[in-house]
């Protein structure tokens, strides 16, 4: 299971948005995929509700299985990219960060760093 946070300011593709800056000075806000984390046991998880906005909940909710269906789509492109040693994704805005390279063994792959 991971945890997916809601973060702000993201300039890459690699999310899902629940708010599309409109300019320079607005940012996008939204579940941010390169940033995921393993929750290894169900004991990480808090029975405690967490309040989010209103407006970024309304963009959330009745929408898990496409976030969950996109989230998948990511992880699997990086197994891939990973297995492949495709330097031109794991060096993308969207991979160069992720927290995913933290999950190898957890995620069943290994990786050599030939890319750069």
């Amino acid at each position: 299971m991971f945890g997916i946070p809601l973060r702000s300011n993201i300039k890459h593709k690699a999310a899902y948005l629940t708010k599309k800056g409109r300019n320079s000075s607005e940012t996008n806000k939204g579940l941010d995929f390169s940033k995921a984390v393993l929750l290894a046991s169900r004991s990480y998880v808090s029975d405690y509700d967490f309040k989010i906005p209103r407006n970024e909940h309304s963009q959330l909710t009745g929408k898990e299985d496409f976030i969950t269906g996109k989230f998948k789509k990511y992880v699997d492109k990086y197994i891939s990219a990973i297995r492949a040693n495709d330097s031109n994704i794991l060096n993308s805005k969207e991979y160069r960060y992720t927290t995913l390279q933290n999950y190898h063994a957890d995620l069943g792959i290994q990786y050599q760093n030939n890319c750069g």
